[in-house]
């Protein structure tokens, strides 16, 4: 229920103040405190507060990877198809839970909260250099630097290569 609300409220929040990234960044760091919570402790009340942050902290970046990724993909055939493929990757990782997450490990997980930590640590670096990569390519088209892509033909087909296009970070 928490992650169910985190989802809802950050949602909202995002919206409103039009940023992915910032908040998908945040919340890998509070998953990756949970994470390093249930792996640096014997207590299970601490072990189970880990399980609630890991939980708030990953279950919105699903929600807000694809606001993220439906704000900054046009025209709508390279959205569809974008989205597509990040549900279809976003599927696999079932597949990789399987083999981390192993019964011989039980109860501590080592090797499954190990990789998952690292995998939010590799989220979290992804997230802020896309967030600065975006930033800068806006700064760019305020200043007309990506004005000669006019010149190629028919602008409606830029999507959002078009000067125009303003990403949403």
């Amino acid at each position: 229920m928490a992650a169910f609300f985190a989802v809802l409220s950050l949602s909202i929040v995002s919206d409103r103040l039009k940023a992915r990234g910032p908040i998908m960044a945040a919340g890998c760091a509070v998953a990756a405190g949970g994470y390093i919570m249930l792996l640096a402790t014997e207590k299970n009340s601490v072990r189970y507060a880990g399980t609630f942050l890991a939980a708030v902290g990953v279950f919105p970046g699903s929600a807000l990877v694809m606001g993220w990724l439906s704000n900054n993909l046009a025209p709508h055939y390279v959205r569809a198809t974008g989205l597509g493929v990040v549900i279809s990757l976003a599927n696999c990782s079932s597949f990789a839970a399987t083999f981390i997450y192993l019964e011989k490990d039980a109860p501590e997980y080592v090797l499954g909260h190990s990789i998952s930590l690292g995998s939010l640590v590799l989220c979290f670096l992804a997230i802020c250099i896309q967030d600065l990569y975006l930033h800068w390519e806006n700064r760019k088209r305020e200043r007309g630097d990506r004005d000669d892509r006019l010149s190629y033909g028919n602008e409606e087909d830029l999507g959002n290569r078009h000067p125009g296009f303003k990403y949403t970070l």
